[in-house]
């Protein structure tokens, strides 16, 4: 007769629940995790006291292809990656030879990530889609973006000036290295829709308004400071969203979490890039209705399965808020408590004290509830404002 080993079957049930998260920020994802009955593990570019609470193990690092090497440091278990890991295909082939991804792996991420395959499933679709160029010579007139290939949070867009296209002829030549590409600038507010796919199908699980440029303290003017949601949208705009994630879900086959940056221009939606992985906003709409949404993206990657029930109605409207540094500073208790002091909301991200932090880097980030929209986003630009 053969008897089970109970200890080694412990073992084995622990490493069922043990999630590896790796991010340039884990912190939002092991908090979901946990909700969700899981045992976080992470990796991650910043040594935050608050993620040390939330993990059993973690590491840090300082270039990603030291990534593999710290993960081979950690138990055994499943991983999923958070932004801007999309970008960085070799890890992810890495880790996925050694740890079952539950995720959008490699070559799902190169077809998404492509602007021009992102443009033809659009149009495929019949849906509104910026036009993109990969050389100067094809720019009209209009409005242009200089759009790095692999970038996160908005770094490193820029506009592109048409009175400076002859002494910048060069930029449009950067495709031949994969860098740069040239999208249409598309006026109207910028927004984030979160959709949950598994067998070519999905589910719009929420929409966020996304807190853009020095307006929120960020450094440039294209960059990510915060989100606000779940949105309301028109209902022309809403059918588009949600014909958008069935599209982009039957074209590429996603799994699991992802969403979908757009813009809201008079009740049209353009798409303007896809983050096949548990994004910024997930948090906002975590937090306005009480779910972890992590949970069901593990159902989609694993059981391929989607929300059997109706995704319950908000408590209320979330903000999220990322404070940067407007000068290089030394974190100190007395700089956390006078940041404590003043913000009327929840402190996460929360910086060890002695760390050095350049001008334009986070500190921290703000999580705030209200009741309405207009409520949340005045509470937020008053902390931007102080």
């Amino acid at each position: 007769m053969n008897l089970a080993n109970p200890t080694t079957n412990a073992t084995t049930r622990e490493a069922a629940r043990r999630l590896l998260i790796v991010g340039a920020s884990a912190r939002a994802a092991a908090a979901s995790a946990n909700r969700a009955g899981l045992i976080p593990l992470a990796i991650d570019r910043f040594d935050d006291a608050d993620l040390g609470e939330l993990c059993e193990q973690r590491r840090t690092y300082c270039s990603a292809s030291a990534v593999p090497r710290l993960a081979d440091e950690l138990p055994e278990g499943d991983w999923i990656y958070a932004g801007p890991f999309e970008n960085h295909w070799r890890v992810l082939q890495s880790l996925a030879a050694k740890r079952r991804l539950l995720g959008n792996d490699f070559e799902m991420v190169k077809q998404v990530r492509d602007p021009s395959k992102l443009y033809d499933c659009l149009q495929e679709a019949g849906l509104f889609s910026p036009r993109v160029c990969h050389f100067v010579r094809e720019l009209d007139d209009g409005r242009w973006l200089n759009k790095p290939l692999r970038s996160g949070g908005g770094y490193g867009i820029e506009d592109y000036l048409p009175e400076k296209r002859e002494t910048r002829r060069d930029l449009g030549n950067r495709r031949a290295d994969g860098s740069y590409y040239y999208q249409q600038y598309v006026p109207g507010a910028s927004c984030s829709a979160i959709f949950v796919a598994a067998n070519k199908q999905a589910t719009l699980l929420g929409v966020t308004e996304q807190l853009i440029g020095p307006r929120w303290n960020a450094a440039s003017r294209y960059q990510y400071a915060g989100s606000i949601g779940p949105l309301t949208l028109p209902p022309a705009a809403d059918r588009q969203v949600r014909q958008l994630g069935a599209s982009l879900s039957e074209w590429f086959d996603l799994q699991g979490l992802y969403g979908v940056d757009f813009i809201l221009s008079e009740d049209n939606v353009w798409p303007v890039e896809v983050n096949p992985r548990y994004t910024a906003s997930v948090e906002v709409i975590e937090l306005a209705t009480d779910l972890s949404l992590l949970r069901w993206h593990l159902l989609a990657c694993l059981k391929q399965c989607l929300p059997s029930v109706a995704i319950p109605e908000p408590l209320n409207v979330a903000g999220k808020l990322i404070l940067y540094a407007k000068q290089a500073i030394k974190v100190s208790e007395s700089s956390l408590e006078q940041i404590s002091e003043r913000i009327d909301g929840v402190i996460a991200d929360i910086p060890r004290v002695g760390t050095e932090l350049t001008s334009g880097a986070p500190i921290c980030t703000v999580l705030l509830t209200a009741s309405t929209v207009d409520d949340t986003r005045q509470r937020l630009a008053t902390i931007v404002e102080g």
